[in-house]
């Protein structure tokens, strides 16, 4: 028996991740070991149902296998700043603090762009985050960015108004003092 002989599979039951190692096609498998206890199987098959690493010992009558087994289930995440996931803000966002080595790709408008954990996002779009880890397990992350008018011309408009009556109320003033 080899780890590659070992036939396993991924499978969603009852809302949880299950590692399942099928043992039923080795020939005379006298026992299985999982950390060092004695495991019973269920029709041939070892069920590990919580995160982990697990060594697990395979004993049959002509020989003894043992290999490394870790059960991941557990999603990575990141800090999403600055937008709530599904969001949507005019200010900067940014992805930072993964809590795993996980695989990261952003896209703006359904195109990937490059990224890197802590840069800031401002331009306009709809983003979309996927972070993976090594076990495949994922969280996405969306949200939006929106486009803000520029008020910097308003703030000049107010001000050139102010100037502008001043100088009429001089002008003025001033006229009357003449006469």
């Amino acid at each position: 028996l080899t780890p590659t002989l070992f036939n396993y599979f991924l499978s969603k039951l009852w809302g949880s991740l299950h590692f399942c190692g099928d043992f039923s096609a080795i020939k005379g498998v006298q026992s299985v070991t999982v950390n060092g206890e004695v495991r019973e199987l269920h029709n041939g098959m070892l069920v590990l149902d919580a995160d982990g690493n697990y060594k697990v010992t395979v004993q049959t009558a002509e020989r003894t296998d043992a290999f490394q087994i870790t059960v991941d289930a557990t999603p990575p995440t990141l800090t999403l700043s600055g937008v709530e996931n599904g969001g949507e803000t005019s200010g900067t966002v940014r992805l930072s603090d993964p809590s795993e080595e996980a695989e990261l790709v952003v896209t703006k408008d359904g195109e990937a762009i490059a990224y890197r954990y802590g840069e800031p996002l401002t331009d306009a779009g709809v983003y979309h985050a996927i972070l993976t880890d090594a076990c495949g397990n994922q969280t996405e992350y969306r949200f939006v960015i929106i486009e803000t008018a520029d008020t910097s011309w308003v703030a000049f408009a107010v001000i050139a108004g102010i100037l502008a009556l001043g100088g009429v109320a001089l002008v003025l003033f001033r006229r009357r003092k003449l006469r």
